[in-house]
């Protein structure tokens, strides 16, 4: 093989490249035009300048050309081979960098680029987030180099890149007109042009391997209710709901001997409540619902499985361990809630007003006596955070400088030249006529 190609390296002595390009001063119109192709061993493109004189004669030049090794497969990082469709990017970018190098010399030159993979030109005509990080980043590269050019398609027979991607022997190569002066329709009028028209669906099908798998977010199942956002205070929305009960109740027919007049009582309070609840978790938490009336219990998978929920009355309650305590049902067996449900904020929010802006651990211990919000810890955190007058009143604390070290300690010294003793301190000391707790104070 080496003896082979020594003797192929002779045949660069008869080789002869034109170097003018053919530009002259009755050209009428100067167009670049550029060509990729890629094989399993080698990947490359070409730049071409096509001039039109005023006479109509069309002069093709080589200007540029680069080539690149396709990468091999790597067992010990565990990198597989490229594919075909891929490598045929690759020498798309490539030509795209060649193109951006020309056009700063010659700006404002109509472009044309011509590929022989039709996978290619599905990716380039769509938008890069379509596909997966590797086509992505390179479709959006081109794109963005090649913006004032047209993409196109050529037949790989007609492909000058052809030759770049498959290698060529010197010998052959000063006899190939189409390296030099690319295909022969390039040298005749547009609508000579290769036309490929629409890809096939195999094409399609192709390309489509490549496509970023779109993320399934889990949603919430219903959304929630709009008597949520009648009122931002809980109490304010307690009252509307116990008065929507009590007008169904005096509306039915059986009930008007006991109509409900007056005041709310406490009671109709809490009914109103436990309906809001209800309806909360119904918006969050229908799976489980079903499944704890359905066998009395929640999957392992459902993220509530760890509270051991229980159903009292069509409400779900955490199950936990103080059904023998001395202390009310709410407390032993608060509400479940969803932290996301505007219900559990205003809830929350509810409480901090209460408890006169309480704290973090104040505001979860007082929630939690009644209703159990999922990951309250990060809710309690964003109601507080979200609180103007938390937020004003909030102290800037200050840092207090420290003092000078003694000279002892920064100064350097023969070992126990100086000597610190520790007397045990600090000591209390109770002064006298004084009715108040010791005071610290250490030996100096």
């Amino acid at each position: 093989m080496w003896m082979e190609y020594k003797q192929n390296m002779v045949a660069l002595e008869s080789l002869s490249i034109p170097r003018w390009l053919g530009v002259s001063n009755d050209c009428t119109e100067v167009q670049l035009h550029g060509f990729c192709d890629a094989s399993e061993a080698a990947y490359g493109a070409c730049l071409y300048l096509r001039c039109t004189a005023s006479d109509g004669t069309v002069t093709v030049r080589l200007i540029t050309s680069k080539s690149r090794v396709a990468p091999l497969e790597s067992l010990h990082r565990k990198k597989k081979k490229m594919s075909i469709p891929r490598l045929e990017l690759s020498s798309a970018l490539l030509l795209s960098h060649l193109y951006e190098k020309y056009s700063q010399i010659h700006p404002n030159l109509p472009a044309y680029f011509w590929t022989d993979s039709m996978i290619v030109k599905c990716w380039l005509a769509s938008l890069p987030s379509r596909w997966q990080i590797f086509i992505a980043n390179r479709v959006s590269e081109i794109q963005h180099l090649t913006k004032d050019g047209v993409w196109n398609h050529v037949p790989g027979t007609e492909n000058p890149a052809d030759l770049i991607s498959r290698g060529m022997s010197p010998a052959h190569l000063q006899y190939q007109k189409l390296w030099f002066e690319g295909p022969q329709w390039l040298a005749q009028d547009q609508q000579f042009w290769p036309d490929a028209g629409d890809p096939p669906n195999a094409v399609f099908d192709s390309a489509m391997l490549e496509e970023r798998p779109t993320p399934a977010f889990p949603a919430q199942a219903v959304p929630p209710s709009e008597i949520f956002g009648e009122r931002s205070s809980f109490r304010e929305l307690v009252r509307i709901v116990a008065l929507l009960l009590r007008f169904r109740h005096n509306s039915q027919k059986c009930n008007r001997p006991s109509r409900k007049t007056g005041p709310l009582t406490l009671e109709e309070q809490e009914q109103a409540t436990i309906a809001l609840v209800r309806l909360s978790q119904q918006e969050c938490y229908p799976q489980e619902l079903k499944e704890l009336a359905k066998r009395g219990s929640v999957h392992d998978s459902s993220n509530i499985a760890a509270l051991h929920p229980q159903l009292c009355d069509g409400v779900m309650r955490v199950g936990g361990r103080l059904s023998k305590a001395s202390i009310s049902s709410d407390r032993k067996h608060p509400y479940i809630l969803h932290h996301k449900h505007p219900f559990a904020t205003m809830i929350v929010r509810h409480f901090h007003y209460k408890l006169f802006h309480a704290g973090q651990q104040l505001l979860i211990s007082a929630v939690r006596g009644k209703f159990w919000p999922v990951h309250i810890h990060s809710l309690a955190r964003k109601v507080i955070h979200g609180c103007i007058p938390c937020f004003r009143s909030k102290p800037k604390v200050l840092d207090q400088l420290m003092a000078d070290l003694p000279s002892a300690r920064v100064n350097p010294a023969p070992p126990f030249m100086n000597v610190g003793v520790d007397y045990c301190g600090p000591f209390q000391v109770n002064y006298p006529n004084r009715r108040a707790s010791p005071v610290k104070c250490y030996q100096r």
